[in-house]
């Protein structure tokens, strides 16, 4: 599964136990604690899951909401155009988080992390670490 900068509500993320590896893209800045802990146990023991960092990024940007807006509302809430980039990299990292399992398309995680090189991997306990590329 993979998860675009979203926030499970603590009933899913405390009772959930995922049996397969899980993608979970997150925006740059600072996250709330309890953000990090319902992420943290929900991928704990994981194999094969990542966490990474879309720096730059902010929770809309992973949004399609500025495509409702006008050039001038778009000026106004400072969408500089970088929507277009954050999609492209999105799909390209999840190309190949699930490339390899499913046989399908897309290159390795290590060749798409250097091609993109404001994406980082989030240390510390979030994911298994023992696949995702």
């Amino acid at each position: 599964g993979v998860n675009l900068d979203g926030t499970l509500p603590a009933a899913l993320a405390g009772g959930w136990h995922l049996g397969a590896p899980f993608l979970w893209l997150q925006s740059d800045g600072q996250q709330q604690a309890s953000y990090l802990q319902g992420r943290d146990r929900l991928l704990a023991g994981v194999p094969g899951s990542d966490v990474l960092v879309v720096g730059g990024t902010s929770h809309t940007s992973f949004t399609d909401l500025s495509a409702y807006m006008s050039t001038l509302g778009q000026g106004l809430t400072g969408d500089d155009g970088s929507q277009a980039l954050v999609a492209a990299t999105t799909g390209d990292l999840i190309a190949a988080f699930v490339g390899a399992p499913l046989a399908g398309p897309g290159d390795p995680m290590a060749l798409v992390l250097a091609r993109h090189p404001t994406v980082r991997r989030e240390q510390g306990n979030a994911a298994g670490r023992a696949g995702g590329g």
